[in-house]
């Protein structure tokens, strides 16, 4: 008697004839780019956060990153446990510190090694 084999699910696959806006309508967070301009720092959300990251690194390196939905959950559980202004002085200062932050993806910002690193910085003046 022959074992029946369960079918292979293979992971999605984007035609490449997708365009990017569609992309983003099926696995990104749809995000209105600037909305954190209108509003004090510490009014802003989790979107607004990966927003203000992914647009400083556009203008840093001229194309920037997609904010997924996961970058905008952990960038939640960031606004609830620290002030808001200290988050922008660290994604500040991770941005302007490419030599020790050469990765400069969200997903890296919002690591346990990075927030280490930051905090570190944030409390002597130095990353070691």
């Amino acid at each position: 008697m022959e074992k029946k084999r369960r079918p292979i699910v293979l992971p999605v696959r984007y035609d490449d004839s997708m365009s990017v806006d569609d992309m983003m309508k099926e696995k990104h967070v749809k995000l209105k780019a600037g909305e954190y301009r209108n509003k004090e720092v510490s009014n802003w959300g989790a979107k607004d956060f990966v927003t203000y990251f992914c647009d400083q690194v556009r203008e840093i390196y001229g194309k920037g990153p997609f904010a997924t939905n996961k970058d905008s959950l952990m960038a939640g559980n960031l606004v609830r446990k620290m002030e808001k202004e200290d988050l922008k002085f660290f994604i500040d200062t991770y941005l302007s510190n490419p030599e020790t932050f050469p990765t400069q993806t969200f997903t890296n910002f919002i690591s346990n090694y990075t927030q280490d690193r930051l905090w570190r910085f944030y409390r002597t003046g130095n990353f070691r």
